[in-house]
């Protein structure tokens, strides 16, 4: 299976040719993160950063590793 992203312009993910359905906004940006760090080690502070935008939820660790 060939799985490609594009990052320039809308969040895509495209699986043998098919564009596949992402889920909310919130998992949207961490996959857009995740995506722009490939290779890299991100902290789960940068990553809850990345998907609240103001005060993350006392919850936002555990949601986190929901998407994850």
């Amino acid at each position: 299976m060939q799985v490609r992203f594009g990052i320039l312009g809308p969040l895509e993910v495209t699986a043998d040719g098919r564009t596949t359905r992402l889920g909310g906004a919130r998992p949207r940006r961490l996959l857009a993160m995740l995506l722009l760090n490939a290779g890299q080690v991100v902290s789960a502070d940068r990553l809850v950063d990345a998907v609240w935008d103001a005060t993350p939820p006392a919850s936002a660790d555990v949601t986190l590793r929901t998407h994850v």
